[in-house]
């Protein structure tokens, strides 16, 4: 039997809480208000048809810029965090854990390699970059 390796490709999600701040995440990267139906999950019209995106689930965008839902042992074993600075997946010092870290505004998360970190002196991001600093 023929076998096939994923394409190292980068994409955006976020990972529905059930929370007011990550609501406001993925309407950003949706580019529209979300729906919930009644037990909190989010209705996203995928090229599938309908899906939907339970607590707990990841909300992706795709290479082509489709949106669907994931499961979260799905996404953590399919993904690695990447860079926000140099796109790198490793070395990544985030605090926590970066699939179950909750966000308590709207920003997207920014991770930074300890690489990036060093460089800018402990933190931050530099040079008009828009992401907040960890």
């Amino acid at each position: 039997m023929p076998k096939f390796k994923k394409k190292p490709v980068v994409i955006e999600a976020v990972r529905w809480t059930g929370d007011k701040p990550s609501e406001a995440q993925i309407g950003a990267l949706m580019g529209a208000n979300i729906v919930l139906d009644a037990n909190k999950a989010i209705c996203i019209a995928t090229l599938e048809g309908m899906m939907k995106a339970d607590v707990g689930d990841w909300v992706i965008r795709g290479i082509k810029g489709e949106f669907y839902p994931c499961k979260n042992d799905i996404f953590t074993a399919t993904y690695d965090p990447v860079c926000c600075l140099c796109g790198g997946t490793t070395d990544l010092e985030f605090g926590t854990d970066p699939f179950t870290e909750e966000f308590g505004d709207e920003d997207a998360p920014a991770w930074e390699c300890a690489s990036c970190r060093r460089k800018n002196h402990g933190g931050g991001l530099t040079d008009g970059d828009t992401k907040r600093k960890l």
